[in-house]
């Protein structure tokens, strides 16, 4: 999941690179196509694919603003951990 800082950086490096816009959005539809829409459930399913273990997936889970008070609440440091970054 990609926060705004994120983003921003990648906007200023696609801007200096020679994109095959169409072919982008090709891609893009074939994922909306295999994944949906939302970014969390697509995350969800990738993991699953690529064959993410139980604990690192309830770390993937538990990344994200909304889960913030739930994660800070939690003593599990590997999550605290991976939402500090």
């Amino acid at each position: 999941m990609l926060r705004v800082t994120d983003v921003a950086s990648l906007v200023c490096v696609f801007k200096t690179m020679n994109l095959d816009i169409p072919k982008l959005k090709k891609i893009q539809k074939e994922f909306i196509g295999r994944y949906g829409r939302d970014e969390h459930n697509a995350t969800y399913k990738i993991c699953g694919e690529i064959g993410v273990t139980g604990s690192v997936y309830k770390i993937v889970k538990a990344y994200g603003f909304s889960k913030g008070e739930k994660t800070y609440q939690s003593i599990d440091f590997n999550q605290k951990i991976a939402a500090y970054f």
